[in-house]
C-alpha cells in the first residue's frame, strides 16, 4: 500500500476512524484534569490563600487569552511591500 493508499478515507468503517482519532484527545484531556486536580491539591496544602491567589490569577490569565485569540489569526499574515 502507497502513502497516498493510505490516505484514503474508508467511510465504512468511519466510526473506527473517529475513535482512531479522538481517543489521543481524551487521553489528553483527562490528563490535563488530573493535573489541574493534582495541582489544586497541592497548592490548598500550602494555604488558603495561596489557592485562592492561583485561582483568581488563573481566571484573569485564561479570560484575557480567550479574548485574545480570535485577534491572533488577523495578525499572523502580513503583506510584503508593494513592488515598484
Amino acid at each position: 500500500m502507497t502513502d497516498a493508499q493510505s490516505m484514503i478515507v474508508d467511510h465504512t468503517k468511519i466510526g473506527a476512524a473517529l475513535r482512531r482519532l479522538s481517543l489521543p484527545l481524551a487521553v489528553q484531556m483527562l490528563g490535563d484534569q488530573l493535573l489541574g486536580t493534582v495541582d489544586t491539591i497541592a497548592i490548598g496544602y500550602i494555604s488558603v490563600g495561596a489557592l485562592a491567589g492561583v485561582t483568581a490569577a488563573t481566571t484573569v490569565f485564561f479570560t484575557l487569552m480567550a479574548s485574545r485569540a480570535p485577534s491572533v489569526p488577523g495578525l499572523s499574515c502580513q503583506r510584503s511591500p508593494p513592488s515598484s
